[in-house]
């Protein structure tokens, strides 16, 4: 998987997508930043989509979507959409990507028994590191 990651960073150029981002964290409004960053991390996950298999199973994903509603609306900044997607991949993993875009595996799904609080313990991790700005270092 880290072989991956390096491909899609020299993919969708992140200099540019970064100074961008910097420039209208010193110079922009809150808002800015954030729409900034939701435009770094939708082309990230739009890298992410096209490399990795997402999965056919709708009610899982359905399941997913739900708990990480739940979580979203539990924050006091809602200006950044969180957008949940669950891919196949045998590794238990799940990673964030700047503006809201988190990604979990069916394979950690399973490890966690498809238990909605064991679930959301991962999609609240995934979203503490997209709110504290750890997907933009």
């Amino acid at each position: 998987m880290a072989g991956f990651f390096y491909k899609l960073g020299k993919k969708v150029s992140p200099n540019v997508r970064k100074a961008r981002w910097v420039w209208q964290s010193f110079f922009g409004s809150e808002a800015e930043m954030i729409a900034a960053e939701i435009e770094v991390g939708s082309g990230l996950a739009r890298e992410v989509r096209a490399q990795t298999p997402c999965s056919s199973d709708a009610k899982t994903q359905a399941f997913v979507s739900q708990i990480g509603e739940a979580l979203a609306g539990c924050l006091k900044e809602k200006r950044r959409p969180f957008v949940i997607t669950v891919v196949d991949d045998p590794k238990p993993n799940a990673f964030a990507l700047p503006g809201g875009y988190v990604f979990i595996t069916h394979s950690i799904l399973e490890l966690c028994g498809m238990e909605p609080d064991q679930v959301a313990f991962v999609l609240a991790h995934e979203m503490a590191h997209i709110t504290k700005g750890h997907t933009m270092e």
